[in-house]
């Protein structure tokens, strides 16, 4: 498991959220952060739902943004 950190992209925020979190791959990191599934490749006309950073090695910084799967939408609200 990597340690992520998972950048927030939500228009409806004046700043973006981060967190960390541990996961296997950029998109359970997501999942876990943000309760949306999301791909890494998307039409043009979607907006991405998260930036998400993670180090292989000390010197080397990887940076995926993701974005939502179709049909599903930003995580319920209770």
């Amino acid at each position: 498991m990597k340690t992520f950190r998972v950048v927030e992209l939500n228009a409806e925020q004046a700043t973006e959220a981060e967190h960390t979190v541990r996961a296997a791959t950029p998109e359970a990191a997501v999942q876990q952060a943000l309760g949306i599934e999301v791909v890494r490749g998307s039409s043009k006309t979607i907006r991405p739902v998260a930036r998400v950073y993670w180090q292989d090695t000390p010197a080397q910084t990887n940076m995926v943004r993701l974005y939502p799967r179709i049909g599903t939408g930003r995580r319920e609200e209770a």
